[in-house]
């Protein structure tokens, strides 16, 4: 949420924000989109009173709907640094498991593509509506692990662990409202990955 006033006030809700020492810049860390159901409602509610703002008191927002976003210096709870890492921990293995089925797919879009649309779109809606940040492509995490080690250059065995969670089974966003509105990502995930490698073999 982007609350938008006639000062230069701006505030998010939904978002944390981590100003990293490596880079000096600030990332939004995406909090607002989960796995629960609940979550999703809540965005909704939030959504229905952002509007409501608008239509009683003409307070100006917009929500954003971020999808999977990642980044190199993501916290290692998530599930893109934390592949990244195992599997440059586990370089040459013959076998190299990811959560669940590890047919679950998802939107990665790179942190530095949400800032982008942030800053593109926040002045070009004022009634509260939600605005999509995704690539609109869906990802299997069978999918990411390989295309990982195909960059680190080894062709091991990929499976799914049952055992484990996998969340919500796919998701992914329409880009046809944010392309209008000026945004489109840049960031491929090949080379989302990359950065992400290169990140991770300065720490190892």
């Amino acid at each position: 949420f982007w609350n938008r006033g006639s000062s230069l006030l701006r505030s998010f809700i939904g978002f944390t924000i981590d100003c990293t020492s490596s880079w000096w810049v600030f990332r939004i860390i995406i909090k607002i989109i989960s796995h629960s159901i609940l979550d999703y409602l809540t965005f909704i509610i939030l959504n229905i009173n952002c509007f409501l703002a608008f239509i009683k008191y003409g307070i100006k927002s917009i929500c954003y709907r971020p999808f999977s976003g990642y980044g190199e210096d993501q916290d290692l709870n998530y599930p893109f640094p934390s592949i990244c890492k195992r599997i440059l921990e586990n370089k040459n293995s013959e076998l190299i498991n990811v959560w669940g089925s590890g047919n679950q797919s998802r939107d990665f879009i790179h942190i530095d593509d949400c800032i982008d649309g942030v800053y593109k779109t926040m002045d070009k809606i004022n009634d509260g509506s939600a605005v999509n940040l995704s690539t609109g492509k869906l990802t299997s995490f069978i999918e990411f692990a390989k295309k990982t080690c195909n960059i680190l250059g080894f062709n091991p065995r990929v499976e799914g662990t049952d055992s484990k969670p996998e969340g919500v089974f796919a998701r992914g966003g329409d880009v046809s409202k944010q392309n209008k509105l000026g945004f489109q990502y840049s960031t491929e995930f090949d080379d989302g990955i990359k950065k992400a490698l290169t990140f991770f073999e300065k720490k190892l």
